[in-house]
């Protein structure tokens, strides 16, 4: 694990304090490792929710019978213990 030293005006060092109490973190890295972890699930579904609009937006490409029965050859084999109807 990597360490990490910031600075805080006192004015945030006692809200940190006060939010350690509240929230039940243990420490101030406890705290901070919590804010880190959800700013990057945010991100990540900030990511994830864009991919359709891209894809929108994105010049089609034609797909051929074969190549669509392919595609759901593959995502069946990828579900092994579920059945789809056909």
């Amino acid at each position: 694990m990597t360490i990490l030293n910031i600075s805080l005006s006192e004015e945030l060092k006692e809200f940190l304090e006060a939010e350690l109490v509240c929230e039940g973190f243990a420490s101030e890295s406890d705290y901070l490792r919590n804010l880190v972890q959800e700013a990057r699930k945010r991100r990540a579904k900030l990511d994830l929710e864009s991919l359709p609009l891209e894809g929108l937006q994105s010049p089609s490409t034609p797909i051929s019978h074969e190549e669509l029965l392919g595609v759901e050859r593959d995502a069946l084999e990828g579900l092994p213990d579920e059945s789809i109807p056909p």
